[in-house]
This record gives C-alpha cells, sequence and structure tokens, in this order.
C-alpha cells in the first residue's frame, strides 16, 4: 500500500500493488476493487476490503539440438504457464538441408510430434534434430499378390500408401525407435507387424 498507513481520511487516494512470490501470477482484484490492473488506485470513500488474488505459474524452457536443422514452436507462446496449462511442442525440421526430428528428452521423451501435455511443475525440454537418415522399407502381401492402397503408418511420420507392387518406404534419422504398422492385418506384412526399429 503507498502509503502504507493503518488509517486514510475520506477522499485519499491509495495505491495497492500485489507482489507474486516464486511461481505465482497475480490474477485480479477482488472485494472493494475489481480488474486486473497492478498497482491500481483505490478512493478511499469508506472501508475497503480488497483481495489480491494469485494463480500457479510455471517456466518451461526449450533447448535445441543442432538448431541449424530445425526449431520448435510453442502454443501458447508465453513467457510462463499457469498450473494445468495444455502446451503443444512442434518440432519443426529446416526445409531442405537434409535434417530431421530425432526426439524429445529432459521432461518429455519419445519421438512424437507435435507433443501436447499439461504443465504442473517447472519443465526443462530438449529437442534433438538429426541430419543422418534412413531408409525403412517393407510390403504388403498374401498368397494371390500385391496388396496395393494399404495406409501404413510409423511412429511419428506422416502415414503413407502402398504402391502397385505392395511395397512402401518412410525416411526416418538416426536414433528413431518406434512402430510401422497397416491399417489392417488380413495380410502378411514385412517388416512383421508392430515391429520396433532403430
Amino acid at each position: 500500500k503507498d502509503p502504507d498507513w493503518a488509517n486514510y481520511s475520506s477522499g485519499m487516494t491509495v495505491e495497492v500493488t500485489a507482489a507474486p512470490d516464486s511461481h505465482w501470477r497475480f490474477h485480479n482484484w477482488t472485494g472493494d476493487l475489481s480488474g486486473a490492473t497492478n498497482p491500481d488506485n483505490i478512493l478511499m470513500n469508506g472501508h475497503k476490503t480488497v483481495w489480491a488474488n494469485f494463480t500457479n505459474y510455471y517456466d518451461l524452457t526449450v533447448t535445441v539440438v543442432h538448431p541449424e536443422g530445425g526449431h520448435v514452436d510453442k502454443a501458447p507462446d508465453q513467457t510462463g504457464y499457469e498450473w494445468g496449462t495444455s502446451i503443444t511442442l512442434t518440432a519443426v525440421g529446416t526445409d531442405g538441408v537434409g535434417w530431421g526430428f530425432a526426439g524429445w528428452s529432459g521432461d518429455l521423451s519419445g519421438i512424437l510430434n507435435p507433443k501436447t501435455f499439461p504443465i504442473a511443475a517447472d519443465m526443462e525440454v530438449t529437442a534433438t534434430f538429426s541430419n543422418v537418415v534412413y531408409t525403412i522399407s517393407g510390403a504388403v502381401t498374401n498368397a494371390w499378390g500385391n496388396f496395393s492402397d494399404v495406409t501404413v503408418s510409423a511412429t511419428g511420420q506422416t502415414s503413407t500408401e502402398t504402391d502397385g507392387d505392395g511395397a512402401y518406404s518412410f525416411e526416418v534419422v538416426e536414433g528413431w525407435n518406434g512402430d510401422i504398422t497397416p491399417d489392417e492385418c488380413y495380410y502378411g506384412f514385412t517388416p512383421e507387424i508392430g515391429r520396433a526399429h532403430v
């Protein structure tokens, strides 16, 4: 309070300032003062009761290994987040230079991209990009021939469809580890359904 007195004369204006502790953020005023302006002024024309309301607030630090290979988008893109806020991180590789997303580490793991999660504490996340690319290929067949136009999915990759010979392929970066699966399982599949690759 400014001035910080026990009592005030009628007609005086008092400035009130909300000072949040670590991991807290000022949200708004209630009682005889409203809004979220901070600091704010209140006119003393009677007895006043003012509440300062705070919400939990956490930091998200994102580090990129090999930033020449890409960057990470945050949504929402803020300097800090209230407890429980849903955040989506998207690793975006640099176009045309042979780099790809290799995975999350720190307080996140795996290669799912984009990655959505609620925040409940300070978090440090590392996104790694790699320029070593491998091709994984296979085919969808049965006793009578090959299956074209079958959708095949790979963890963290864009789905593809088999060609006229039943063949498919994916390009993955070094360190990739996931599953490759067709959208049906009434036929032969190489590599076998759900097989993990590194």
